[in-house]
């Protein structure tokens, strides 16, 4: 399932929108919006002075989503022989995401059944 997510978000992970006709205006604008995969390594088993008995948090990772939105100007003078454009572009992206460890805490009886038992722990 997660192959599944992470290649539907891989197709569309980038859309991007821009305009530039010079004729009226020297000015263009544009925006843009993304989604990706952010993936973490991690060593800890404990968050500041707060123990957490037995997990050893190794990695995780969560999706973001991310926008920009840009302008410019181009003018028509050059300098030297060049063309040159001023820009001002605004951006964002989360990093969400979330660490987890699945610990073994012993056997447990169930309907007459042993299985094993299982604590997730989980930080986002």
């Amino acid at each position: 399932m997660r192959i599944r997510v992470f290649l539907a978000a891989l197709v569309v992970s980038t859309i991007a929108l821009s305009a530039q006709d010079t004729t009226l205006t020297r000015m263009y604008v544009g925006g843009g919006i993304a989604t990706g995969y952010n993936q973490y390594s991690a060593n800890f088993s404990k968050i500041g002075p707060m123990p957490i008995c037995c997990a050893e948090f190794t990695g995780g990772g969560g999706f973001h989503l991310g926008f920009s939105l840009h302008v410019g100007y181009e003018p028509t003078e050059t300098f030297m022989g060049m063309q040159y454009s001023y820009g001002l572009r605004i951006s964002g992206m989360g990093l969400g995401g979330s660490l987890t460890d699945d610990e073994f805490i012993g056997f447990v009886i169930s309907n007459g059944e042993v299985g094993q038992g299982r604590a997730l722990h989980t930080v986002e």
